[in-house]
């Protein structure tokens, strides 16, 4: 059981999001606009990269605490987000399999702080 963050500005796709993961078997940490304080029990992020720069914002702590990054939008990916090299990027609509898919080989990532 791993813990997995999810950073969804839309609360009925966060609710979503929510389920599946907890389904998966996994502990969700969810944020509500409050700073996450513990990353020491990040062990990946699962994140929509809004325009507002809340992708960028974590970044640097997604990095130094090893966790990996699983990023869905209905967007391509931009520059700034491939330069982030996530697991996966999954564009909206997406598949609950292709979901689980990214999130096992997120988990399966080795930690590099």
């Amino acid at each position: 059981m791993a813990n997995v963050l999810i950073i969804e500005p839309h609360p009925e796709v966060r609710e979503l999001l929510v389920r599946i993961v907890h389904r998966l078997g996994h502990v969700v940490l969810v944020d509500d606009g409050r700073p996450v304080t513990d990353w020491e029990q990040v062990d990946a992020v699962l994140v929509e990269p809004a325009p507002e720069g809340s992708l960028e914002a974590i970044a640097p702590l997604v990095r130094e605490r090893g966790a990996s990054l699983v990023c869905v939008s209905i967007y391509p990916p931009s520059a700034e987000v491939t330069a982030l090299a996530p697991v996966a990027y999954l564009q909206k609509p997406f598949s609950l399999v292709d979901l689980e898919r990214a999130l096992v080989a997120a988990l399966a990532e080795p930690a590099t702080a």
